[in-house]
């Protein structure tokens, strides 16, 4: 019975407090103690701070690495900040376009490995009918030549005889045109009277000069190149200035109605008359305006590429047609300091 009560009163008196290490008799004894000793308190206290800070150190090192970059391995604390680092990241695009290559080049691969021998076929039928092509055409080429050997001096010969034939027809038929015009217009009666003589002149030009009834406007550059690009041809160049004259005549001086709107007033001073844009009379002495009128509307350059063109046959130069065109174009180029030929000329057409 002693050994028990010594026995219990052992136990009772080993409760000892875990913070500050001091024994005691029964469990509400220690209860009491560690609720209000101060000493024990403290000690609780910053055992519970250093605790709190180890399982905060482990909570956030745990979210700190919770996501994590499989591109570049950088951490993130969320799902959605890992999502919107990968839509900007550098290294995600450069494994995608990588990737992408491979995939690429895989397929190319075997591309170029299915249809190897199926192009090496389209590559060998298509040299054959190529060859075969140039057989035919070597053949053919040759009998070609061989035809327009035998030919070519025949129809030389026929179209310099046609060209010279139509030249000479044009250049009639464009005279005949002028002379047709010049007689239906109407002529005044003029009596050859000494003591009149001079009254009935200036008559004449002033009922000459109420005749024109359309303007003429020299400044129009644009107009005269137009009608010298589609209307001059190689007759008026074989005409020299005088087929100049007559081209300005029928393709310019001409109203609608048939009447001269440029005329010559006194043949003896070269003296011409027209109605300029604005409706006002003006005088056109040897005919400069005229004469400038045509030449900066291209009548030069014109003439040169006919000339060239018509003195070609087959690429090679006819040299009689040279000499005779050459001859023609010399005065034409050199209208602006002498145009003696086609002034004369066109006197006599709009007199």
């Amino acid at each position: 019975m002693l050994f028990k009560d010594t026995e219990n009163k052992y136990k009772m008196s080993n409760l000892i407090c875990e913070y500050c290490k001091k024994s005691y008799s029964n469990k509400s004894s220690l209860n009491n103690h560690q609720k209000t000793t101060k000493k024990c308190l403290e000690i609780q206290k910053k055992l519970s701070s250093s605790i709190t800070n180890i399982i905060e150190v482990s909570n956030l090192n745990e979210i700190s690495t919770k996501y994590t970059c499989k591109y570049c391995s950088k951490n993130f604390t969320t799902k959605q900040n890992i999502k919107n680092h990968q839509d900007i990241c550098l290294l995600k695009k450069d494994y995608e376009i990588s990737e992408l290559k491979k995939y690429i080049e895989f397929e190319l691969l075997e591309i170029k490995e299915k249809h190897k021998f199926e192009i090496l076929e389209i590559k060998g039928n298509y040299n054959m009918e190529i060859e075969e092509l140039k057989d035919k055409y070597d053949f053919e080429t040759t009998e070609l030549k061989l035809l327009n050997k035998k030919y070519l001096e025949e129809i030389q010969q026929l179209r310099e005889t046609i060209a010279g034939l139509q030249g000479e027809m044009r250049i009639m038929s464009k005279s005949n045109d002028c002379v047709y015009e010049i007689a239906k217009q109407p002529k005044n009666n003029i009596t050859h009277n000494n003591s009149t003589n001079s009254n009935t002149t200036t008559n004449n030009s002033t009922n000459k000069t109420l005749n024109i009834t359309s303007s003429l406007n020299f400044k129009d550059i644009d107009k005269v190149k137009e009608i010298i690009q589609q209307k001059y041809d190689i007759t008026h160049i074989l005409g020299g200035q005088k087929g100049c004259a007559q081209f300005a005549v029928q393709h310019l001086l001409l109203d609608s109605n048939g009447k001269f709107a440029y005329i010559c007033t006194d043949p003896s001073r070269n003296s011409f008359k027209f109605k300029n844009e604005d409706g006002i009379i003006e005088k056109d002495l040897e005919p400069k305006k005229l004469t400038n009128y045509l030449v900066d509307g291209g009548l030069y350059e014109k003439a040169k590429h006919l000339a060239l063109d018509w003195c070609h046959n087959d690429g090679v130069v006819d040299q009689d047609k040279f000499l005779l065109v050459s001859e023609k174009q010399v005065g034409i180029m050199n209208m602006k300091e002498n145009n003696s030929e086609f002034k004369k000329e066109l006197s006599s057409l709009v007199s």
